[in-house]
Parts: structure tokens; sequence; C-alpha cells
């Protein structure tokens, strides 16, 4: 059960009081324009030993050509894909090595994109299928304790719709495999998971470790996952 329908549930029971109604879970973020940013505030810039990160992620029609960030744990990697539609899972600096391939997940149809690292190897993932891989990516380095999900400092970023954005401390993808069904529920292994799916407020919940989004900027766009990505 998502955060937002366990407060409905306490504010029903504490004193009798009417229950709070929660989101209904149909939203994500929307990033308009390159001033909109969704950041996270780390409670230390602790590194896992293997990674897995994985975001949804919709491009607006026509979007402008430039760099477009997925997520950026700073000074430790970026996920992104440039104006020719290259993605890219590696280092935290433009032109930084990691994995790259064709991905065009900026076409304006709905995408899962995943990257792991498992302490060597970056591989990068699109719709479950392992596009590239690169050994010896230096990823982890220097991390800060600073997350940001759609933008990547202050120059760059999406336009478009990201959902269901995951850390794992784990590689969960070794190879290709069948595109996620259904939104994702914390395990052992999950270090952040952002349902996005609030549809108020300028803040954004963390279901495994309470490291909560705060929204810049960012619009709340009516769009249910759930539905989008049923069998």
């Amino acid at each position: 059960m998502r955060r937002a329908a366990h407060l409905v549930v306490l504010a029903a029971l504490a004193g009798g009081c009417n229950p709070i109604e929660a989101p209904s879970g149909a939203h994500a973020l929307r990033f308009p324009d390159e001033d909109a940013c969704a950041e996270v505030e780390l409670p230390d810039a602790s590194f896992p030993a293997a990674l897995t990160v994985e975001a949804w992620v919709r491009a607006d029609e026509a979007p402008p050509a430039g760099v477009h960030p997925l997520v950026v744990w700073n000074g430790a990697f970026a996920l992104w894909e440039d104006a020719d539609g290259v993605g890219t899972f590696g280092e935290d600096t433009p032109g930084g090595l990691g994995a790259s391939a064709p991905t065009d997940w900026m076409d304006g149809e709905l995408h899962h994109v995943a990257a792991t690292w498992d302490g060597s190897t970056s591989s990068l993932y699109l719709d479950g299928e392992r596009l590239a891989f690169h050994e010896g990516t230096a990823i982890g380095v220097e991390p800060a304790p600073r997350i940001q999900i759609g933008c990547w400092g202050a120059k760059e970023a999406h336009r478009g719709i990201i959902d269901e954005v995951r850390l794992s401390s784990t590689v969960r993808y070794a190879d290709d495999f069948d595109r996620p069904e259904a939104p994702f529920e914390p395990d052992d292994a999950t270090l952040h998971l952002w349902h996005l799916d609030e549809g108020e407020g300028a803040v954004s919940l963390d279901e495994a470790h309470a490291a909560d989004v705060a929204l810049d900027g960012v619009e709340w766009a009516d769009f249910d996952l759930s539905e989008a990505i049923a069998p």
C-alpha cells in the first residue's frame, strides 16, 4: 500500500474525524520548460556497491533539441539522452564515459528506461532490451547528497512526463527482460521509490526511505501508468 493510502487510514482512525481524501494515483510529473526541476536532498551520500535506476518516460511532442536528463545523482552518475537521440548511463558529466546507444526515448511514446552498474560495468536498457554496456565506468566516485529528476544542474531539463522512479542497491537486470506491467513495490533492495502520483502539492513522497522530492516549476499531469502498461 502506498504512503498516501496509509495517511487516509490513519486519519480515519484518529479521533473519529473524517478521512482525508487521498490522491487518485493517476498522475505523473511533467517538465514544461528548462526551469522545471525535481530534487531530492539525501540524509547522507552513501552509495551502494551495485545499482539499478529505472523510470518511465514520455516526451512532449516535438521537444526542443538538447540534453534531456532523466535521473542524475550529482557526483555519482547521470542517465540522459542527447540531442541526437543517444542515451547514456555513466559519469556525472556531459560526455562522461558510460553505456551509450541510440535510444530515442524522446519520441513521444511511453518507454521504460533502466540502467545497472555492478561495481564495474554499466548497462543501458530500453523497454527491456539491453542496448549497451561499458566496462570500467567510474560511477559513485564522489556522490553528493542530492538527486535530480528531470533536470541536470541549472541548464538542462527534460520535456514531458516522468513517472515511477526507482533506485535499487542491486543489479535487477542482467540481460533482456519483459517490460514491467505494473507500478513497483518496495523490497529489501529498494533504495528509493518515487511513484510521483500525488497530483497536487510541491512534494512527492519516497515510499522506501523518506527522501522526498521537492518540485520546482514542475506540473502535475493526468496520467494512469497502471492502465498504460497493463497487459
